[in-house]
């Protein structure tokens, strides 16, 4: 699709609908092949938060961080707002990023990196025209043993970040 010129962004796969005539002609390419690969992208119009800021593949931000931010902003204009706002380490957003526990300095540079760069960052907008982020909506837990306790992660941690613990724990 791409040396057809179909996709060059990312945002450019939730558009292939618009040339399935071509998709269509395609060797080994028929209309039912194209049928379900347009129904298989439109299933993935819909995204959480966390899991956008974390396809981003922004450096340093995994699946914990993203939902780290997205637990922090709760919505993507709410995010996307205080990243452009960081880009003044003086600023309150820059400092309110950094004091998400499990967001250090090196990280928060990243992130801020990312919003800067126009390449990126156009890419980011011409995705968000083709999918609908959900805001981010805290699990309630009720039933579970852990419902009400303080959870406290002590020594090192051998394969999570205390970030990373946190977020589990939190959805368990």
């Amino acid at each position: 699709f791409r040396d057809n010129g179909l996709i060059n962004m990312p945002g450019d796969i939730f558009r292939l609908h618009k040339h399935r005539k071509a998709i269509e002609q395609f060797e080994g390419w028929g209309e039912k092949s194209t049928a379900n690969l347009i129904a298989s992208i439109d299933k993935r119009r819909e995204i959480s938060l966390a899991r956008f800021i974390y396809a981003l593949g922004i450096k340093q931000v995994g699946q914990a961080t993203g939902q780290l931010l997205a637990k922090h902003y709760e919505t993507y204009q709410d995010w996307c707002d205080a990243m452009l706002k960081a880009a003044d380490k003086a600023s309150d957003s820059y400092n309110e990023l950094i004091s998400i526990d499990g967001i250090g300095i090196s990280m928060a540079e990243d992130i801020v990196t990312f919003f800067q760069q126009d390449r990126k960052y156009s890419a980011m907008q011409g995705l968000i025209e083709e999918v609908n982020i959900e805001n981010y909506v805290q699990s309630a837990v009720q039933n579970s043993k852990l419902s009400g306790k303080k959870i406290v992660f002590t020594g090192t941690l051998e394969t999570l970040t205390r970030g990373e613990a946190k977020v589990r724990a939190e959805a368990i």
